[in-house]
């Protein structure tokens, strides 16, 4: 028998991935059908779109784009097209527009947080999760502070938004939000909300 290499399965919206990949080297306008998971039918109905750049973040697709109507930056996934066409038309790529300069501030893909501005954040790792952290660093920011046998305070300069959130809650047994205050006491309320589920 032959080893077998075993990935994860990538999300529907992978179906879309020519389409798009062929939109984003010709700089050709998409025309999208979009759905939120909030509703059962299309939410936004034949948009015209300019595809600036495509971004895998937990295992589903995202595309960032230009709205043709406004010029308003926009994210959508994948996964939540029912129509992704190409409609022939070019743009002009905003001049100087740097992707990962646009995702910098941010883990993941959503962008809100309690603030637009980057803060200092400290989450102190306990057990083998620092191991964990420094191997594959949540941000490109990422800096031990301080490190002894009990735990690891690692730093960050980011904004702590939903994306940020949800992995630090992942990891709640073994990972505290040290600063900001605002950001520990939001984790709290969560995590007190979901206690109350199991009582």
């Amino acid at each position: 028998l032959a080893g077998k290499i075993l990935l994860e399965p990538a999300d529907k919206g992978a179906v879309y991935l020519g389409v798009v990949t062929d939109a984003l080297k010709s700089n050709l306008i998409l025309e999208i059908d979009y759905r939120s998971f909030h509703q059962s039918k299309p939410s936004y109905k034949s948009i015209l779109i300019e595809p600036l750049a495509l971004k895998m973040f937990k295992r589903r697709w995202y595309l960032l784009s230009r709205k043709v109507e406004n010029g308003d930056l926009r994210l959508y996934a994948l996964d939540r097209l029912s129509t992704c066409r190409l409609t022939g038309q070019t743009f002009d790529y905003p001049s100087g527009f740097k992707p990962e300069e646009y995702f910098s501030n941010y883990y993941g893909v959503s962008m809100d947080g309690d603030t637009s501005q980057p803060c200092r954040v400290r989450l102190r790792a306990y057990h083998e999760l620092p191991g964990y952290l420094k191997s594959q660093p949540l941000h490109h920011t990422q800096k031990i502070i301080e490190e002894n046998p009990h735990y690891t305070d690692f730093g960050y300069y980011m904004i702590p938004a939903f994306d940020f959130v949800q992995e630090i809650l992942l990891h709640c047994e073994q990972l505290e939000v040290l600063s900001p205050l605002s950001l520990r006491q939001r984790i709290a309320k969560i995590l007190q909300k979901s206690c109350e589920f199991y009582k």
